[in-house]
């Protein structure tokens, strides 16, 4: 059963001692002490807490009574010191023998003795790979302790951890630090865990600290009354690293916020008499309890009782008179976060009603209508002001002669085509006043103001592009040096042109007359005379 209950092989549990102690005058009770392991062994309260947890089978299984779980002959105050008192594991070389009717065992003979003395030297243990060096220790990094402990713990409001109790000393002195977000939670509690002690001896003490509304609220009893010891001074719940003390002795009890020594923020009060020790055999348990805590303080005579509820936030650097308790390592932990690596689960209320979740779904409504504004000004924006696919900007290849030279910028060339005497073009320029009346065919015309009326047609045609188009006319294909008039006959018209009235311009224009005027007479050759003395507007 103990090999089910410790989820371990029946070869890894060893009963090694079955004996009858011989500080006790009951010939009738017997001490046993058994170990279990996996890798490496188990923590003696590890194993007690299923002792606890299952001693009702246990019971009916063996048919015995079990009066104490974790051997304590320092837990009746008074029996074997008159002040302190400490438990020490006396181990013998000589085996101890129990014979029976039917069966004989032989096993270690290890008795605990009673020590009146609360300072009991121990050997300097270098935890978590430290190497001693003196009474010190060299620690790896990360591991903050004297004796390179693990100073810190966390809990999330679910989760506890057990460690070895305290000692029965005259004089003791608890420290600890504290961060909260939380209002309410057990911070530790170390007492009884089941009612059978006080049913068989009589012991109830105990001492727990908790806090209740965030302000620290520490329980006492040393077996004959409850004491509360509360201070209202600091908020602890704040989020903010705080140290607390508990000085205990047998005619006083203060507890110390922040190492404050005004009157305001320390608490003092008398333990309740005429017990004067707190002689306690359980487990130190922090941040939570693994038993309830309410079916305990059923079976005791407690005036005050502590809570079951969690504790959220973080714990470190717990001391016991001097001894720091290595809190990385519990012997039992659930939900536990060791050292705080994680950093502490903070567990906090924002009071979030119902005005303030309209008030978010509103915001959020708002800001997704204006995103969806934007996205259609920005789309509207584009299609209004959406290039066309303007031809004029398109490259055309001149390289050829007399090919690819078509109209391909977007420019009419009809504008340039407008012919002192073509009908056709009279038809399409308005006969407004402000145009220049054409001569007729048989008046000689004059160049200034043939010239004059081309430009002024030119630019009251509505047909013409942009003014302040700039268009570049220096080259007749790509890099083409040789000129060619190609272009203006390239393109073709309604009606035939009329170049007659070129012969009428002078010997200057007479080439042009005969390229596309009527063929030169004689007589006009003979008549040619040198024109170099010729002047004209």
């Amino acid at each position: 059963r103990l090999a089910r209950w410790l989820n371990t092989s029946l070869e890894n549990v060893d009963v090694f001692t079955v004996l009858h102690s011989p500080h006790n005058t009951n010939q009738s009770q017997l001490d046993v002490r058994f170990s279990a392991h996996g890798s490496p062994y188990y923590a003696a309260e590890k194993i007690n807490a299923a002792i606890v947890e299952n001693g009702r089978e246990l019971e009916r299984t063996l048919g015995l009574k079990l009066l104490m779980v974790n051997i304590d002959e320092c837990l009746v105050e008074k029996l074997y010191c008159e002040s302190s008192c400490t438990n020490f594991l006396n181990k013998s070389n000589v085996p101890s023998a129990v014979h029976t009717n039917t069966t004989s065992f032989v096993g270690v003979k290890a008795v605990v003795d009673p020590l009146c003395n609360c300072n009991v030297p121990q050997k300097v243990i270098c935890h978590n790979g430290g190497t001693p060096v003196g009474d010190m220790c060299e620690c790896v990094e990360g591991f903050d302790g004297p004796h390179c402990e693990i100073v810190g713990i966390g809990f999330v409001g679910d989760g506890w951890a057990l460690y070895p109790p305290f000692s029965s000393c005259e004089d003791s002195h608890l420290s600890l630090e504290l961060r909260s977000h939380k209002s309410e939670g057990l911070i530790f509690y170390v007492g009884p865990t089941n009612s059978e002690a006080f049913k068989q001896l009589g012991v109830q003490d105990f001492m727990s600290l908790e806090l209740k509304g965030g302000y620290p609220v520490l329980l006492v009893d040393f077996g004959s009354g409850t004491v509360r010891v509360e201070q209202r001074h600091t908020k602890l719940s704040d989020g903010e690293t705080h140290r607390i003390d508990i000085i205990w002795n047998k005619s006083t009890i203060d507890m110390q916020v922040d190492k404050c020594n005004l009157p305001t923020c320390m608490s003092v009060t008398a333990p309740q008499p005429p017990n004067e020790f707190l002689n306690v055999n359980g487990p130190l348990q922090v941040g939570g309890t693994h038993m309830k805590l309410a079916a305990v303080a059923e079976g005791m005579n407690w005036s005050h009782r502590p809570h079951d509820e969690g504790f959220s936030g973080c714990i470190k650097n717990l001391t016991f008179n001097g001894k720091l308790y290595n809190l990385g390592m519990p012997s039992l932990s659930k939900n536990a976060d060791l050292g705080c690596n994680r950093g502490m689960a903070v567990a906090v209320s924002f009071g979030i009603d119902t005005s303030f979740l309209v008030a978010i779904l509103i915001c959020l409504a708002i800001l997704l209508i204006l995103l969806l504004a934007v996205v259609v000004h920005r789309k509207k924006t584009d299609d209004l002001y959406k290039d066309t696919d303007d031809i004029r900007e398109n490259i055309i290849n001149y390289e050829d002669e007399g090919g690819g030279e078509g109209d391909m910028t977007g420019y009419d060339l009809n504008v340039l085509r407008l012919m002192y005497d073509d009908p056709l073009n009279e038809k399409q320029i308005p006969n407004n006043t402000h145009l220049i009346q054409r001569p007729g065919p048989d008046d000689v015309p004059d160049i200034c103001g043939f010239l004059d009326g081309k430009k002024q047609s030119v630019d009251n045609d509505p047909e013409t592009n942009p003014f302040d188009d700039v268009r570049h006319y220096a080259y007749e294909g790509d890099g083409n040096t040789t000129g060619s008039l190609s272009s203006l006959a390239s393109g073709t018209d309604e009606g035939d042109l009329n170049f007659d009235y070129l012969s009428n311009f002078g010997p200057r224009f007479r080439k042009l007359a005969d390229m596309y005027g009527e063929d030169p007479s004689d007589e006009e050759d003979d008549n040619f005379h040198n024109a170099a003395s010729e002047s004209w507007c």
